[in-house]
This record gives C-alpha cells, sequence and structure tokens, in this order.
C-alpha cells in the first residue's frame, strides 16, 4: 500500500521527516523543489570528514546548438553535421542545490567531454571512463561517464538540440528528401561521487542503459532515485550492502576496515601491462619527488586507473600536486606551470591540433606514454637533448638494498603481464562499455512482479523522464516521471559481514550472482589476481614494506612538545628563568602565532638524514608537500597527546595509525627485540 500510494502522489523517494516527524513537502522526484533547510556543512579543516552517501549525484549531459557560433543560416542538409554544439546539463539528480557539504562543480562538461564534442553521421558503441575533480580542501570528487550516441529524426532535431525555432524550414525540407542524412548526437550518463566505487558505478551506468533499451514495468527513474537515494554506504568492515540493479546480477558492496590499506575499485593490471617494472619504478621515484608527471594514452579509459594505481603506491603518503587524470583540451597549458602534477592526456589532443608529439611535450615533466611503454625525462630526445632550458631530468632512486628488493617483488607478482600474449586485444575492449554487443539483448524480467518491477511505462510525454523511449529505440532522458497503479522496488539488501582477517579486502565491488556470465575488461577489479602470478595485494604491499624500511626510526626525530618555546626563552631574556615561556601580548597575533608555533614539536630532518647516510632519495622526499603534510599530522598528534593524558592516538588519521603500527610489527619480527610492542589497532577485527 505504501509503494502504490507515493507512486500515486509521485514520491519516487522516502519522504524525509522534521523534528516533529511530520513529512517534509517537496521531497519526491515530482513534487517541485524540497524547501532550503539549514544543514551541517562539511569541515572543511577535516578533509577526511565524507558525507555519509554512496553516490552525489546522477546527471544527463547533451549536446545543444552553440546559437553564438551557428549564426542565422540555417545549415543544408549535407551540412547538419557541421552544426557547432556544446554540452549541456539536461537534467541532474538530486539538484545541484540539494547539499550543504558540497556544490555542483561548475565546470563539468569539459571533464565529461575532455575532447569536445559533435554531430556525427556514424553511429558509435557506448564507452565509459572516469575522471577525478579535486576541491581546494583536497577533497576528490570521483566522475564515471558512459558516452552514448543517439539518432535524430527530422521531427527530434529542433527540441533536442535546442535549435532556433526559425530552422524549421530545414526540418519541413529534410522531411520531404527520401534520404535523411544519419545524424547521431552525442550524450553522456554520469554519476559523482566521493568514493572510488570505480566498479559499482560503471555496474550502475551499465544497468541503467539496458534497462533503458528493455521493456520494464518498472519506471527509470525508479532504479536511478532508488541507487542514490535509498542504498546505503556500507560502514567500514563491518556491513556488506547486497544490491541488485538489474534481475539476476547481484552485487555486494563493502569497504575495508580502518586498520587495512585504503579502499580500491579498480584493477592494477592495466598498469604493469602497459608499463615495464622499470618504468613504473621511474615514475615512483618522480612522484616521490614530486616531479610533474604527464601521462598518455590513446584510450581515455585508462588514464585514470592508472594513476590511481600509482597514487596508491605512495601511501601512507597523500599527492599534495595538482591531480587532473583526465585533462580537458582547453587546460593544458598548466603542462607548463612549474608546480608538481599528476595528469593524463588523451593522445587525440595532438592529432586534433595536427601537433607533434616530440616537439609539444611539456619541457620539464616526465612524460609517460602508456601505449608505446617509453618514459621521457624532459626532452631528451636528439634534438631537444642540447636545448637550453631542457636538460634532461635526474631521478634519484633509493637505497640499492631497498630499491632491489622492491623490484624483486614488482617483477614477482607484476612482471607476468607485461605485454603478455593477446594484450592488444585485452586492451582494445578497454573502456568499450558493451564488447559483445549485450546491450542489443533485451533484459528478461523487468515485466516480472516476483523480481520486484513495478509500473509500466511504455510511452514519451512532454514533461520527458528517464524511460523507455516510446518514439525511438534506446532513448534516455530526465524529467519529473507520473505515477502509475502497479506496484514493486528495485531490490537492496543489507547483511551483517563476516569480517575476513586473513588479509586486506582485495576489491570493494563484485558481482556475487549472474544468470549470464559477462565479459569483464581490464578495468575491473576482479582482474586483481588470476590464473597467472599477478598479485594486486602484494603488490601495494610491497610499497608498504619499502617505506616502512626507509622510515623505520622516524618516530624517534620528533622533538617534544614545547622544547622550541623552551629554547627561545634560554636564548632570549636574561632575567627569564631557564624554560620559562615568555610573555606574550595577547593582542599581538603574530607573536601568539610565533608562540604556538615554537610549541609543537618539531621533525628534525637533518639528524634523520645524517642517521640514514645522507641518502640522496630520502634527502629529496623529506623536502616534498608530501613528506611536510605527514608530519604535519604527526605534530598536530603529539601535540594533543602531550596536552591529554590518555589520549593513544592524538586524533592521527588511521592511514598513519596503519603505518606507525606496522613499523612496529616489522620491529617486533626482528629477532632483536626482545619486548615486543603491542599493536592495538592492527589487531583490532571490529
Amino acid at each position: 500500500m505504501w509503494i502504490r500510494a507515493k507512486y500515486s502522489a509521485e514520491l519516487f523517494t522516502m519522504p524525509s521527516y522534521g523534528n516533529d516527524h511530520t513529512a517534509v513537502p517537496g521531497s519526491g522526484l515530482g513534487s517541485g523543489p524540497a524547501p532550503k533547510k539549514k544543514k551541517k556543512a562539511r569541515d572543511l579543516t577535516n578533509p577526511s570528514v565524507l558525507p555519509s552517501r554512496i553516490v552525489d549525484h546522477f546527471l544527463v549531459v547533451a549536446a545543444v546548438a552553440d546559437v553564438k557560433k551557428i549564426g542565422a543560416t540555417p545549415p543544408t542538409l549535407e551540412t547538419l553535421a557541421e552544426l557547432p554544439v556544446v554540452p549541456a546539463i539536461q537534467a541532474c539528480y538530486p539538484q545541484a542545490n540539494t547539499y550543504a557539504d558540497m556544490a555542483l562543480p561548475e565546470l563539468l562538461a569539459p571533464f565529461i567531454f575532455p575532447l569536445g564534442t559533435g554531430l556525427s553521421n556514424v553511429e558509435k558503441q557506448p564507452s565509459y571512463f572516469t575522471f577525478v575533480l579535486t576541491d581546494v580542501s583536497g577533497v576528490k570528487l570521483y566522475g564515471s561517464v558512459m558516452h552514448l550516441h543517439e539518432l535524430l529524426g527530422p521531427s527530434e532535431l529542433v527540441s533536442d538540440l535546442a535549435l532556433p525555432a526559425s530552422f524549421a524550414k530545414v526540418l519541413e525540407a529534410g522531411q520531404t528528401q527520401t534520404l535523411w542524412p544519419a545524424l547521431y548526437v552525442p550524450k553522456a550518463l554520469v554519476v559523482l561521487s566521493h568514493y572510488p566505487f570505480f566498479g559499482l558505478l560503471r555496474e550502475f551506468l551499465d544497468s541503467v542503459y539496458r534497462i533503458s533499451q528493455s521493456p520494464s514495468m518498472l519506471p527509470l527513474e525508479r532504479y536511478v532515485i532508488n541507487f542514490i537515494a535509498e542504498t546505503p554506504l556500507p560502514p567500514q568492515g563491518v556491513m556488506e550492502v547486497n544490491l541488485s540493479l538489474n534481475p539476476g546480477r547481484m552485487l555486494q558492496i563493502t569497504r575495508p576496515r580502518k586498520n587495512q590499506l585504503p579502499m580500491i575499485d579498480f584493477s592494477y593490471r592495466p598498469l604493469f601491462m602497459l608499463l615495464s617494472v622499470d618504468n613504473i619504478l621511474k615514475v615512483f621515484c618522480a612522484l616521490c619527488g614530486e616531479f610533474p608527471v604527464c601521462l598518455v594514452s590513446h584510450n581515455v579509459a585508462l588514464l585514470t586507473p592508472v594513476c590511481e594505481a600509482l597514487l596508491s603506491f605512495l601511501f601512507p603518503f597523500t599527492w599534495q600536486g595538482a591531480y587532473i587524470p583526465v585533462l580537458p583540451e582547453h587546460m593544458t597549458e598548466i603542462l607548463d606551470a612549474p608546480v608538481p602534477y599528476l595528469m593524463g592526456l588523451e593522445r587525440a589532443y595532438f592529432d586534433r591540433n595536427e601537433m607533434q608529439e616530440a616537439c609539444n611535450r611539456p619541457a620539464m615533466s616526465v612524460f609517460v606514454d602508456l601505449d608505446h611503454d617509453v618514459v621521457h625525462l624532459g626532452r631528451e630526445d636528439d634534438m631537444f637533448g642540447g636545448a637550453e632550458g631542457c636538460p634532461e631530468m635526474a631521478l634519484v632512486h633509493p637505497n640499492a638494498k631497498l630499491f632491489v628488493k622492491l623490484k624483486q617483488k614488482l617483477v614477482e607478482f607484476g612482471g607476468c603481464t607485461h605485454r603478455c600474449a593477446g594484450h592488444e586485444e585485452l586492451l582494445q575492449t578497454v573502456g568499450v562499455s558493451f564488447p559483445d554487443n549485450e546491450h542489443l539483448v533485451p533484459l528478461e524480467g523487468l515485466t516480472d512482479m516476483s523480481t520486484g518491477a513495478g509500473i509500466n511505462i511504455s510511452h514519451r510525454d512532454s514533461s520527458s523522464r528517464i524511460s523507455n523511449g516510446g518514439g525511438k529505440r534506446g532513448s534516455v532522458f530526465v524529467g519529473k516521471g507520473k505515477g502509475g497503479n502497479d506496484i514493486g522496488s528495485p531490490q537492496v539488501g543489507v547483511s551483517t559481514r563476516n569480517v575476513n582477517t586473513s588479509g586486506s579486502q582485495e576489491y570493494c565491488t563484485r558481482v556475487i550472482s549472474a544468470s549470464a556470465a559477462g565479459k569483464d575488461d581490464l578495468l575491473q577489479p576482479v582482474h586483481n589476481s588470476g590464473s597467472d602470478s599477478f598479485n594486486s595485494q602484494e603488490l601495494r604491499f610491497a610499497f608498504l614494506r619499502f617505506f616502512v624500511a626507509l622510515l623505520i626510526d622516524y618516530q624517534d626525530y620528533f622533538t617534544e612538545p614545547g622544547a622550541g618555546v623552551q629554547a627561545g626563552a634560554r636564548s632570549g631574556d636574561s632575567d627569564a628563568e631557564a624554560g620559562a615561556v615568555p610573555p606574550v601580548d595577547p593582542n599581538d597575533r603574530i607573536a601568539a602565532r610565533d608562540a604556538e608555533l615554537k610549541a609543537l614539536p618539531v621533525f628534525e630532518d637533518e639528524k634523520f638524514l645524517a642517521a640514514n647516510g645522507n641518502d640522496e632519495f630520502l634527502k629529496n622526499l623529506l623536502h616534498t608537500q608530501l613528506f611536510n603534510k605527514f608530519t604535519q599530522e604527526k605534530v598536530t598528534a603529539l601535540s594533543v597527546a602531550g596536552a591529554t593524558a590518555g589520549t593513544d592516538d592524538g586524533g592521527l588519521s588511521s592511514e598513519v595509525r596503519y603505518f606507525d603500527e606496522s613499523i612496529l610489527s616489522k620491529n617486533n619480527r626482528s629477532r632483536f627485540t626482545l619486548v615486543k610492542a603491542s599493536t592495538p589497532f592492527l589487531s583490532d577485527l571490529r
């Protein structure tokens, strides 16, 4: 009865309730915007606090006519494909101003269509890629995109492309022609999330598109809203969410415990298939030294997974430079900026602009050619080798013993897939949403009430909606949606998760049941292990062990809280007693801030370097923003722990605590350690 009532009232989500437990008007999709209410904004000083929702927004972006460029002269039938268009957001759920803790990015379109967009006379297969945006506080927003191409008929050209009404004459002329030219308009289905659920978001986009191609008793917006508004974010290591996006395909969503390596939901195999171990280590050393790094590939779908894999190897450090794994064409000037960055560029950028790649590579960046397994250290080619201002960049390798051990592990667990037999065929399917054209086969079970299906919408009305296109096959569009007289809902189940104590969770989205075997490409996290020796978990632990060994005693080189103040007092006023804190005028903000900084612990990098043989790699690492951010958190935690008795972590992030106790665990394994240190964080199985 409840589901029937909410469809009758056009309420496609559970109603929101106020403090008095009365329903808030406008809480449903079809009943207008909800009244604004005061929400607690995200604390920008603590970017680790993320929203508790699994998805932020679902958008439909399509090409519309660029009225600034088309002029007043209507195009002819022969020149329709050359009509200038620009991407525009056609629909957004929930509305852009829904959340108090985030705003919908204003410049989304260039990241959804990084090389621009245009009409086409040729139909293209649905394709998929991901991008990442980073706000001023360092919080990442992950975007998953499915590109589609829909056929336009004469009657749809003006309405779908938002052409001026004066262009109706060309439509009338077109309808009298025996042959109307095939004309396809690009569209994109987009999902935004603060969590890198790459596998999950891809499954969702695939399901939405396939459902739009199939007869269903449930409106498509019901699936979208169910996933976005009603699917819970699983707590870390505690619960799992079982989600059925379409009949016969059940997904299991989990997140690793806080005392495990950070979550991944992508495959490391493309990185090791594209680059040799030696070249991966070159890029790793470049990132540790905060060199600017630019990756290039002909396949845009490879860029974000490769960038994410490389950054994950920096754990426990967090990349502090600019990070744009899919760089829009109009932003390429940033590649010449003298700042640390990691960016990805589609090779078609050079082809479109008729540019010679060798001449237009960023002069002072590490340029990584994924397609040909080449790492260019600046412009070191013969024609540029002696050019002033473009010297070859010198990357410093770590301690020889540690470096050899790291390389051995990478060769053992990753080298087996590099340029393996059939790799070219495997890479060709990366980013192709439906490599076997399975989207052309309608899904079964959507009209069966027992599967959770609901009302039947088989027509397209003037209000426009996410629905099965009644007039033309395969149309996906968004609007209010109407009520109906049948009931149903997609299925979401939540169950208690038995915590796996054997090691880290390998990936966060996996198919636990499917009516038909799907063909997963290399981007899917299921490929992180297989019948060969490839094992992404061992690869991640290899880099962790490298940093543990490199920084094994770094905690011994923090000064005690207040040491700076005491030193300042002893070297300052001769009348002050040794160790006394000098008086500070409360109105003098500069002096107060200086006193506050002196009261904090300090990492003595020179002593640490001297104790480690003044290793050049370590020296470069200590002078990076990576290490500075890491030590800042430690300094803050030490000062809090010193001021508050009984605190065990001083507010340390789970990543830093994991790393610190990994050091203790390594020391405990030594035969020279007589008294074993406790590792309560690593041992906690909650």
